[in-house]
């Protein structure tokens, strides 16, 4: 887990204070979020296609609709994620069905400067205007 990505979620943590947070890949490879929405108080659901520390529940991203509500999370979570998924575009629109109107989605890519890490797989990078 980055630095800025640490930094990133206090600062949204404080901004929106959600109740309720998903985070969709939240498997610690590198480090968690887990710890910085449960020191607030803030209820904390980790989902992963892999069992592993910091996933409550093993799910493909792809069957989030099969597995869980519409319009639960106040925030959803989505770091250091997308370039393992052959199909983000699906991750991403199921992340947005998971949201609360008015919740915040956060996600963080790679861009082209980080080297290949497969954990299984590394498909993408992202580049600004793609993410825009």
């Amino acid at each position: 887990m980055r630095g800025q990505t640490i930094t990133f979620v206090k600062e949204a943590i404080s901004k929106f204070g959600p109740n309720n947070v998903i985070d969709v890949g939240a498997l610690n490879v590198n480090g968690s979020i887990k710890e910085l929405f449960e020191e607030k108080g803030i209820s904390y659901a980790g989902i992963d296609m892999r069992k592993g520390e910091g996933v409550g529940l093993v799910l493909n991203a792809h069957d989030i609709k099969n597995k869980l509500k519409p319009e639960s999370y106040d925030m959803v979570c989505c770091f250091d994620t997308f370039e393992h998924d052959d199909k983000f575009w699906i991750t991403l629109e199921n992340c947005k069905w998971l949201l609360k109107k008015g919740g915040y989605l956060l996600i963080g890519v790679p861009g082209r400067a980080c080297s290949e890490h497969a954990h299984p797989s590394d498909y993408w990078r992202f580049m600004v205007e793609g993410v825009r």
